[in-house]
């Protein structure tokens, strides 16, 4: 991977006058993330072992260093960090929250990655060079690009799943009711259906799980929904998920994909 750069809640490092950079010439080994835990039992005796639950028991975790842009130094001085500069990346990328941290790189610039910053100072002396960073994720995976996709006064649509990993995501789904009635949402692939009854014609429902809610004052959600939220579903060999609905809606679907790729 040659990176120089990376955007980090929104903030460029090369706008702060810096970039990524290598002190010493070691090879690295990085972990790809989503490392699998496999709950094993043994069968005949121990002959062979069984899968009886998996899990992912880590997260991402990375290490780099960075430096000032010596392109931009203008004296051999501005090449080193004061502790003011220090405090003020500081400040910026260690954080009690998971941020958004994009690699700007060849194939990962898509991807995103919420984590938060470790931070050591690199000295030369009493001078202080650079700093390494060690970047900790909330997940064992990174997440591509939001995807939103809307349609129009339909009774039917399709959503393929984009993600890297087999299983499914709860999306942010709205469904505005073109008429009044009992909302049924059947996944084909999932064979399963959400319902929500009495609707009225111009009401808008949204489910982010494990919310629901809608514009309308009267309707008793807790009452008339039975608590399947839609879910978007892949296997290894399906991935489009067709939605048939009872009632006409505008329909508006937003999720991120997995990506299993590590920093």
């Amino acid at each position: 991977m040659n990176a120089i750069d990376f955007i980090y809640d929104g903030i460029q490092l090369s706008d702060k006058g810096y970039i990524i950079c290598y002190f010493g010439d070691n090879n690295e080994q990085i972990s790809n993330g989503s490392e699998i835990t496999f709950t094993e039992v043994p069968i005949q005796h121990g002959v062979r072992q069984a899968v009886a639950g998996t899990q992912y028991d880590t997260v991402i975790q990375t290490t780099f260093s960075i430096c000032k842009n010596f392109c931009n130094a203008a004296t051999v001085n501005d090449e080193f960090l004061t502790v003011a500069e220090v405090r003020e990346l500081a400040r910026w990328l260690n954080r009690k929250d998971y941020l958004p941290f994009v690699l700007l790189a060849d194939g990962w610039d898509d991807i995103t990655y919420f984590g938060s910053f470790q931070i050591e100072q690199v000295r030369i002396g009493t001078q202080i060079i650079g700093l390494q960073l060690t970047l900790t994720t909330s997940s064992p995976f990174g997440w591509q690009s939001l995807k939103t996709r809307t349609f129009s006064n339909v009774r039917s649509f399709s959503i393929v799943d984009e993600s890297d990993e087999i299983g499914y995501l709860y999306p942010n789904a709205t469904f505005k009711c073109r008429s009044g009635g009992s909302l049924q949402i059947y996944n084909t692939l999932t064979n399963e259906t959400t319902e929500v009854k009495n609707c009225t014609s111009g009401e808008t429902i949204n489910f982010n799980h494990p919310m629901i809610n809608c514009d309308s004052t009267t309707h008793q959600l807790a009452d008339d929904f039975n608590y399947v939220f839609p879910r978007i579903t892949n296997t290894f060999s399906l991935t489009t998920n067709t939605f048939n609905l009872s009632i006409p809606c505008d329909v508006t679907i937003t999720y991120r994909p997995l990506a299993k790729i590590g920093v």
